[in-house]
């Protein structure tokens, strides 16, 4: 099964999921995405907004989303919730979350990271792409670096790091009823190429993709 969730309201971008890409709705490239994976055999497009749900079509159908599920605190794991309370489990026990933000996924990519799901036994694939970055956290005044700053590595030294880019989320049933998490204890990651790391959350992004 897989779950679309795609809120009406969005701080970036204004009604960002009905906002053009590429000639169609953002929230578009998603459901054509579903439809085209020959791993998902029904897809859920959640959402607050009826001018979202009337996007839904082929084996995506639309659930109209409380409202207390579509506020800027609420998690993914309270859509996931509500769709499968009010909808059948299913039958295969997988169920793969597609982030919108996501419109460079394409369907091969979804059916090659629940083929991994299914044949490494692990309880949830994480899509993830490449990651060179040298990272601080804390204030700007005094922050610690999540790197060595006297032993600066190259790009040929770094440890081999990833990032997730929120295209693709698969997990078993059975991992959600134990972990309430779209990542379970024992995950896999499903590298794609750099060319997808864009999640589009700005106008900026928007333009690029």
């Amino acid at each position: 099964m897989g779950i679309i969730p795609a809120r009406g309201g969005s701080k970036g971008i204004p009604h960002k999921n009905l906002a053009i890409c590429g000639g169609k709705p953002l929230v578009d490239w998603t459901i054509d995405a579903a439809n085209q994976a020959t791993s998902i055999t029904t897809a859920v497009l959640s959402s607050d907004s009826e001018d979202i749900l009337s996007r839904a079509s082929g084996k995506v159908q639309g659930l109209l989303r409380p409202n207390q599920f579509a506020t800027d605190s609420a998690s993914q794991e309270d859509v996931i919730d509500h769709v499968l309370e009010n909808t059948s489990m299913p039958d295969d026990g997988i169920i793969v979350l597609l982030q919108p933000t996501s419109p460079l996924r394409k369907a091969a990519h979804i059916d090659e990271a629940v083929e991994m799901l299914t044949i490494s036994g692990a309880h949830s694939v994480v899509s993830v792409v490449p990651s060179h970055a040298l990272l601080w956290h804390g204030e700007t005044f005094e922050p610690d670096a999540l790197y060595p700053v006297y032993k600066r590595p190259n790009r040929q030294q770094m440890r081999l790091q990833w990032e997730e880019n929120g295209a693709i989320y698969a997990f078993t049933l059975a991992s959600w009823l134990t972990y309430h998490n779209r990542i379970g204890k024992r995950r896999i990651l499903y590298a794609m190429s750099d060319e997808h790391r864009l999640q589009v959350d700005g106008l900026h992004e928007l333009a690029w993709a």
